[in-house]
This record gives structure tokens, C-alpha cells and sequence, in this order.
């Protein structure tokens, strides 16, 4: 969608991310299996509130969703392939909140929150395990 532009949600084909957008090795691929489209969402498209990300004229919406780990880089120990993941919304800054690993709450004045303000779903930046919570069988 095309923020502050309202009824702007479409369906576009984007290139696929690979561990290599994030650095030093931390990028984990995954494949969503589940995406909820809520207020928030129907509030962005009515261009009630949203921004893009730095370099980008469109925004990815679905910030809540579930997915599968395809693949992990070379310097992830904490999740492996077929972890089931959610992705926290907001994008750690440099508040207190997310020096202690609490990103979905901040005191900064400007943040990021995947599919919301500045970051997209797929955006390589989104893509870290600093904001993936995995679930394991067994």
C-alpha cells in the first residue's frame, strides 16, 4: 500500500529476501504461513497513519503473522530450520525498553514497526532473530 495515499492495498510480486540482506551472518528466512490483517491494518489503508521505509514509496502490510524457519545464516544459534516463529511488530531503537530486550515498547520519538512505520514485513532490516520468537516440539 501506498501510505497517506487511502484505498491504496494491492497485491505486488516482491523479490524474495536472502540471509544475505542482514548482516554479519544473522539472517534467518522464513516462510509465513499465517498473516492477520487487523485494525491497524484497515487504519493504514485508510491513511490514517503509516510511513515507508527509508528508500521505498510503499509499505508491506501484515504485521501479525506466524511462520516456518527455511533457512538460518551461518552465525544464528538461536533458531533452525522448521522453528515455528512469530515476529514482534516493533524494531528494537535506542530506548531504555529496547536496551533489555523489551522492543515492543519504547520512549523514542521515531520507530520502526514492521508492516506500520518505516520498516515493511519483508524488509531486510525485519529479517534479524533480534525480533523472532521460536516455538519447538519436543
Amino acid at each position: 500500500m501506498i501510505p497517506g495515499k487511502p484505498g491504496s492495498v494491492h497485491l505486488a510480486e516482491v523479490p524474495k529476501p536472502t540471509l544475505d540482506d542482514v548482516q554479519n551472518g544473522r539472517g534467518v528466512l522464513v516462510k509465513v504461513l499465517r498473516v492477520g490483517v487487523d485494525g491497524t491494518d484497515k487504519e493504514i489503508n485508510d491513511a490514517a497513519y503509516g510511513r515507508a521505509p527509508p528508500g521505498s514509496d510503499f509499505l508491506i502490510i501484515g504485521h501479525e503473522s506466524m511462520g516456518r524457519v527455511e533457512a538460518v545464516g551461518p552465525n544464528v544459534t538461536e533458531l533452525r530450520s522448521g522453528d515455528h516463529v512469530v515476529a514482534t511488530v516493533r524494531r528494537p531503537g535506542s530506548s531504555i525498553y529496547d536496551r533489555i530486550g523489551m522492543y515492543d515498547m519504547t520512549t523514542d520519538e521515531s520507530y520502526f514497526e514492521r508492516g506500520i512505520n518505516l520498516a515493511t514485513v519483508s524488509s531486510p532490516s525485519t529479517t534479524s532473530t533480534s525480533t523472532l520468537s521460536a516455538c519447538r516440539r519436543g
